[in-house]
């Protein structure tokens, strides 16, 4: 694979460059963790002191590399990407996109149609209102 592939895949699909995720599996489970480097003869002698790798200090992330993602592309092992995008800044602009559309949709009006709204400020008293207002016009 060429620099101008790399180039265009890497443009195409952002992520961090200090650390990739790998893919496990393990007794019929998968899933993906971040790639490490470590020295393999000091982990063990972590781990016969009783220690994990998730406690095991000396590791660093391992950065994603264009040779990493050759060995993706080649089918030698299976890459994730972590996003840059922080989760709180997505859940600000749900919040946004929540407020906005719910502002909406109770500006209209359309014809032929009955808006029957959830008082979310108690879950069970909203719950039993919007159930008695839905009854009310289903039945």
């Amino acid at each position: 694979m060429d620099d101008e592939s790399l180039d265009l895949y890497k443009s195409l699909f952002k992520g961090r460059e200090d650390v990739f995720a790998v893919r496990w599996e393990k007794n019929n489970k998968s899933s993906y963790m971040p790639a490490f480097n470590f020295d393999p003869h000091r982990y063990k002698l972590h781990q016969m002191k009783g220690g994990t790798f998730a406690d095991f200090p000396d590791k660093t992330y391992q950065p994603l590399t264009n040779a990493q993602l050759i060995k993706h592309f080649n089918g030698e092992q299976v890459v994730g990407l972590y996003l840059e995008v922080k989760t709180r800044e997505i859940d600000k602009l749900l919040g946004v996109i929540r407020t906005q559309v719910r502002q909406q949709y109770l500006e209209t009006n359309p014809e032929n149609f009955t808006r029957i709204v959830h008082d979310y400020s108690d879950d069970q008293k909203g719950f039993v209102i919007w159930k008695d207002l839905l009854e009310e016009k289903l039945f």
